[in-house]
This record gives structure tokens, sequence and C-alpha cells, in this order.
């Protein structure tokens, strides 16, 4: 039986790292309902990165420290990154917002050739500087859980 993707953020292993990830970085999450368009979107990122919702459930499962350890990492990088930027609106987290965190982490871990092709997908700008940058950032994730 295959999961949906609304059904996997609703798991309960999704939610355990999700409130991980907001423990570490004392952010809030958005508590009014995800807007419609968010879930097609996410599928569409999945689809770029040729990943299955039952992909993403094993590595919530099997590396939900070290995944909440990444993001964690990553979202510090960001924020120092942009401090004192005046463009930069913070909004709460939606629920969703691991998804492409976690699609990053299998790539990483699993087919770390292919991160770097599904950036340029998703339009990223300086698609080989930001799929370098996360790969440090997976490395020090998993030394330092």
């Amino acid at each position: 039986m295959s999961v949906s993707l609304d059904e996997f953020v609703a798991s309960d292993s999704y939610q355990a790292v999700l409130h991980d990830v907001l423990s570490r970085c004392g952010l809030p999450l958005h508590s009014g309902p995800e807007p419609a368009v968010l879930g097609e979107l996410l599928r569409q990122d999945l689809e770029a990165a040729g990943v299955g919702v039952r992909e993403l459930a094993g590595v919530v499962t099997t590396h939900g420290a070290e995944l909440a350890r990444y993001v964690q990492l990553k979202l510090v990088a960001y924020l120092r990154d942009h401090e004192g930027d005046s463009r930069v609106v913070t909004e709460d987290l939606s629920p969703a917002f691991l998804v492409g965190h976690i699609v990053e982490f299998h790539l990483l871990a699993n087919r770390p050739d292919e991160l770097e092709r599904y950036v340029r997908r998703l339009r990223i700008p300086n698609a080989r500087r930001y799929a370098a940058r996360v790969r440090t950032i997976y490395d020090l994730a998993l030394r330092t859980v």
C-alpha cells in the first residue's frame, strides 16, 4: 500500500523529526491550513528528484537524528548568511517544509552525483555552489549528531 505525501507529513515519524528540528532551532510552526498549491509543488520536487514518498519515509525512520541536525545546520547557515538583510522575511514554517530537505538528504546519502542535477531542475541559483555547500553541511551533520 502506498502512502500519500499528506499522509507522510502527518505520520508520527515525520512529526517527531519536525518537532526535533523546530525545538533545535526555536522556530514557530504555521498553524493554519497548508496552501493547496504547496502539495503540488512538493510532488513536482519529488518527481524532479526521482524520489518517492517511500524513500522519504525510509530516511525519516532510519536517519531522523541526522536529518534533524542537517536541517538545523542548513537553517543556521542560511540565517547567518542573510543576517541584517532587510529583504529577508521570516514566516512561520509550514508542516511540510521538511520534505525538500529530506529529498536532498536522501540524494546525498544514496545518489550524491544526482544532487546538482536535481538542484538545477529546481532552478536554484548557483546550483553547483549550492550542491557543494549542502554536501559540506551533510558531512558535518553526520559527524556531529
